[in-house]
């Protein structure tokens, strides 16, 4: 799935110019960011962005983001921190050309960093591959190495490069926060998933919290409880965390779909996920085009329509992982 190599974490580190993933707690000011149409700092909207991407988030705060954005490019052009928050939104949109754009005039280290991953995004390899060297002296090794082997990776893979990293985070991880591990954690997961080495990717989560982890570190566990014949420890240990199985983001609802199928379970996540691919097209979403041909692919079977939505996918979005399900469907041919 496109999402389980699209994983972008933000590091706002003091002193150094990098965002630090942030967790707020019960307690912590966002209760006093009401109402709702107060607008936020670039701050808060970092804040509610990373909140955002975890497995029972409302949605509540992505929308006062937006509309923080609205209100301010109303008043004048965006300041530079804002501009940074509103690729995030882009990104997570999938409108990965109009995210590049904004962060091109950008030359902090967190934008750097969000660029080589939309660059990945749009198959523009090389450009990553700049973006991630751009960081060399303004990030931790360990990062800069991070997105320069993931870049790489998804340009042309190679078992060599998943070793070379996995030998840099074994040195270099006591030096890292809590976040960037995951991220590179997430990162190696990703890479051991494409290689077949389900279990490798599993011992690089072996830490994460279902409930707490963001949404792309989950779909990458429950990939590989999937790549394992293990449907029912996806249904069992995520689909109990799901506190509104209806609003869960595609890539964890179409994952428990791709798990009842296995287990010939109860239909009810087929169900919901048959429903969201009929708004998705109803919508002519087609910046989700890649869940819909995956829908087609492992849920119900259609492969002319899976390699139609392949195709689609493919116009827009040229990461690894979308050249990986033009090959699965069998539009590798049409298409590249």
């Amino acid at each position: 799935m496109k999402q389980f190599v699209l994983l972008f974490v933000a590091l706002h580190m003091p002193g150094s110019g990098i965002a630090e993933q942030l967790f707020p707690q019960p307690q912590d000011v966002i209760a006093s960011w009401q109402p709702a149409n107060t607008l936020l700092t670039a701050r808060q909207a970092n804040q509610l962005l990373d909140e955002a991407s975890r497995l029972n988030d409302p949605g509540y705060g992505t929308a006062r983001v937006e509309h923080t954005l609205i209100r301010r490019q109303q008043q004048g052009e965006l300041a530079r921190d804002l501009i940074y928050v509103k690729a995030r939104v882009l990104q997570r949109n999938h409108q990965f050309a109009e995210a590049a754009a904004l962060l091109s005039g950008l030359d902090d280290p967190a934008s750097r960093l969000l660029l080589a991953t939309v660059n990945n995004n749009l198959g523009r390899f090389d450009e990553a591959i700049s973006a991630c060297k751009a960081l060399t002296g303004k990030v931790s090794h360990a990062i800069m190495l991070t997105c320069l082997f993931d870049a790489r990776y998804q340009q042309s893979p190679d078992a060599a490069l998943y070793e070379q990293l996995s030998a840099v985070a074994r040195t270099t991880q006591r030096a890292l926060n809590d976040a960037q591990q995951l991220w590179v954690n997430s990162t190696l997961a990703a890479m051991a998933l494409d290689l077949n080495k389900p279990t490798e990717a599993l011992q690089h989560l072996r830490d994460i919290s279902v409930a707490r982890a963001p949404v792309s570190s989950v779909a990458l566990w429950a990939q590989a409880h999937l790549q394992l014949k293990q449907p029912a420890t996806v249904l069992n240990q995520l689909g109990s965390q799901l506190e509104s199985p209806a609003s869960a983001d595609d890539a964890i609802l179409l994952l428990l779909a791709r798990a009842s199928v296995l287990n010939n379970s109860d239909p009810h996540w087929q169900q919901l996920a048959s429903q969201r691919i009929d708004q998705r097209k109803w919508r002519k979403d087609w910046s989700h085009a890649a869940y819909i041909a995956e829908y087609h692919l492992y849920i119900d079977h259609h492969s002319d329509q899976a390699r139609y939505y392949a195709s689609k996918n493919w116009q827009q979005a040229k990461g690894l992982a979308d050249r990986r399900l033009l090959q699965q469907t069998g539009a590798a041919g049409e298409s590249l």
